[in-house]
């Protein structure tokens, strides 16, 4: 998804819309075994040299596959945002590289590991 601004056609907003199933919920009203949506800061556009990706600056998408623990947003349109960008989620299986390889996200990982509300994901696996 790409909005654009009328006058300028200059790109307003991005996003690619994720499914995702959910596992556990820590905080919040979802129930394990639903499927959410989840926007993510990238998307993709044709242009006049062809197919482009955009992202925000150390974002990495979400990979198939892989376990997160998320800290999502839900807005009006009942679809869910990743808060904080890459601080908002968590690669739980280390099936990740490209999440391992932000770290000042990995000090935080380590505080959470300690954080009993965490637990049941066995993050210092």
């Amino acid at each position: 998804m790409i909005t654009t601004f009328s006058v300028t056609n200059a790109i307003q907003d991005f996003y690619t819309i994720t499914d995702f199933q959910v596992e556990h919920v820590i905080k919040g009203n979802l129930t394990p075994k639903t499927t959410i949506h989840v926007g993510e800061p990238i998307s993709y556009y044709q242009g006049l040299t062809g197919k482009s990706k955009i992202t925000r600056e150390d974002y990495s998408e979400l990979k198939k596959s892989s376990n997160y623990l998320l800290f999502l947003k839900k807005n009006s349109e009942g679809l869910y945002f990743i808060m904080n960008a890459e601080f908002g989620k968590y690669n739980t299986d280390r099936t990740d590289a490209d999440d391992e390889k932000y770290a000042p996200k990995q000090k935080f990982r380590e505080q959470m590991i300690q954080d009993k509300t965490y637990a049941p994901l066995k993050l210092d696996h």
